[in-house]
């Protein structure tokens, strides 16, 4: 997705777009449907945000000379861990293995 795709009015037309491409990755259980959606929304709601943060800077500094974090990093790092948490339960990850317990008595 390009930058200069990320406008007022394009924010349905995007999610949309990121619906079509996660639907690509795999089939989805229709209780996944509404969560596929919000991640969705998050995911280009965190581009707008990163946006806008690469724009105004991550730090402000008021006319006194103090300085302060932009709110929207906040929010950034907010829509960011509300993303992870869903793509946790869309896409768990897969067991490796299990862990065995070990024994000095097994060695022997």
């Amino acid at each position: 997705m390009k930058k200069t795709e990320l406008t007022a009015g394009n924010f349905e037309s995007l999610i949309l777009a990121e619906l079509d491409r996660l639907c690509k990755i795999k089939d989805y259980k229709a209780d996944e449907i509404d969560r596929l959606e919000e991640y969705a929304r998050c995911r280009i709601h965190a581009m707008y945000l990163r946006r806008d943060v690469e724009k105004e800077g991550e730090v402000f500094t008021s006319q006194n000379g103090g300085s302060y974090m932009n709110p929207r990093v906040s929010i950034l790092m907010g829509v960011q861990n509300r993303m992870d948490k869903l793509r946790d339960k869309l896409f768990p990850p897969k067991p490796t293995s299990e862990l065995k317990k070990a024994d000095i008595r097994d060695e022997f």
